[in-house]
């Protein structure tokens, strides 16, 4: 069987100018993670310190790399089922219109490239790690499926928050042991920061 291309799984979600325009259905699982993603993220806000990710032994010992990239394709599995986050695939751009497994192994192995000594990332994807993560950011803010009104703007609050959300219910559904997929998510949530200025946005958009 073909893979659905990332308009196509979408359209089955919504209606089209829902996915263009400013209004859009909310699911379930979207306002789930949105809520999760708002408590970790002002957690980490008050306490108003860095929080490290966990050690390499701990995330070889309790994870494993086949683990994380199973972790982050489900990561990416539920966001692109969101309309909150799913107009930030780009399905006519050939980097961002991969399936779920292929961005998730992705973003495991920069993750993991930078946590641990293990060098995948580079023979797998390539070399430039952060100008490709940047790249890729910049074609989701552009994305032509974000409503006019935040085409080329940053990411909206909402979408900062249902990205951790997303990744920590990820997490539970992998099975990550609980304190790490605290942990991992945290560190990030720490981090977040450098992929602003977010975009106060009507609706929870």
């Amino acid at each position: 069987m073909e893979r659905e291309s990332q308009m196509e799984v979408l359209e089955k979600t919504l209606p089209r100018s829902d996915v263009s325009g400013s209004k859009f259905r909310v699911t379930a699982d979207g306002n789930e993670a949105l809520q999760r993603g708002t408590e970790i993220f002002e957690q980490v806000q008050r306490r108003q310190r860095h929080i490290m990710q966990p050690s390499q032994y701990e995330l070889e010992t309790e994870i494993g790399k086949d683990k994380a990239i199973q972790w982050f394709g489900t990561f990416y599995k539920r966001m692109m089922a969101d309309p909150r986050m799913a107009v930030l695939f780009n399905n006519k751009d050939s980097e961002a219109n991969v399936s779920a497994l292929v961005h998730g192994k992705r973003l495991a192995l920069a993750l993991w490239s930078r946590w641990t000594d293990d060098q995948s990332y580079y023979h797998e994807v390539g070399n430039n790690m952060f100008r490709r993560l940047q790249e890729g950011h910049t074609r989701a803010k552009q994305c032509p499926m974000r409503s006019k009104r935040l085409q080329g703007r940053g990411f909206t609050t909402a979408q900062r928050n249902s990205w951790l959300g997303h990744l920590w219910l990820a997490g539970k559904e992998s099975s990550i042991p609980p304190k790490l997929n605290d942990q991992v998510v945290q560190h990030l949530a720490t981090l977040i920061g450098f992929y602003g200025p977010f975009v106060e946005a009507n609706s929870k958009a």
